[in-house]
């Protein structure tokens, strides 16, 4: 609690307290410093102070009651907020691990496709040196075409590696432009993420 609050609770505690004790010295002074021997005094004594502070009591308890449930609203409210602001970064992590996860399995596509292009690059200089070959030793213009399984001529050969690799390029360009468009994605969710906060 603030000061200020505690200062206005010792106030109120005490202004009741001062009441309490008024409304006992106000009945004696009116009815007189002895004490009865009578229950029916004493009965028509406990109604006179129950009537008197009974309301300040229940006034005092009801205000208690509602500052309490001030606090609590207001704890609530903070709660939501901490709530708000740990399910937001919770989605914020999730965003970026799944960003992560796709930048790792796109990376690895291009990884692939760069090792199957070096492969596709050194059967077409095998097909390019049976080719020159060709002119000494007309024998070694076949290749064996591992696909098909089987001996084809090397320009057919070298021509159906020509049309793979320009396959594999496209399939390059491709993921790098997903890579591309994953990363000015991300950037552009952080961007969001440093305006709202």
């Amino acid at each position: 609690m603030t000061k200020s609050a505690n200062r206005s609770d010792y106030i109120r505690l005490t202004c009741l307290g001062v009441t309490a004790f008024l409304t006992i010295v106000f009945y004696l002074y009116n009815f007189g410093p002895t004490l009865s021997n009578e229950t029916q005094v004493w009965g028509q004594f406990g109604d006179y102070i129950g009537g008197i502070l009974n309301p300040l009591v229940a006034f005092t308890a009801l205000y208690y009651l509602y500052e309490t449930v001030k606090i609590q609203r207001n704890e609530m409210m903070k709660t939501t907020k901490a709530l708000k602001k740990t399910s937001y970064e919770q989605a914020r992590i999730a965003n970026i691990n799944f960003a992560s996860m796709k930048s790792n399995a796109l990376t690895n596509q291009l990884d692939i496709v760069g090792l199957q292009i070096s492969q596709n690059h050194q059967l077409m200089l095998h097909a390019l040196e049976r080719i020159a070959r060709r002119v000494n030793h007309p024998e070694d213009a076949m290749v064996y075409d591992l696909e098909k399984n089987e001996l084809i001529e090397a320009k057919e050969y070298l021509t159906v590696r020509h049309d793979y690799h320009k396959e594999l390029l496209k399939k390059q360009n491709l993921i790098i432009s997903r890579l591309n468009e994953l990363w000015k994605d991300i950037e552009s969710h952080e961007a969001d993420i440093s305006t709202n906060e």
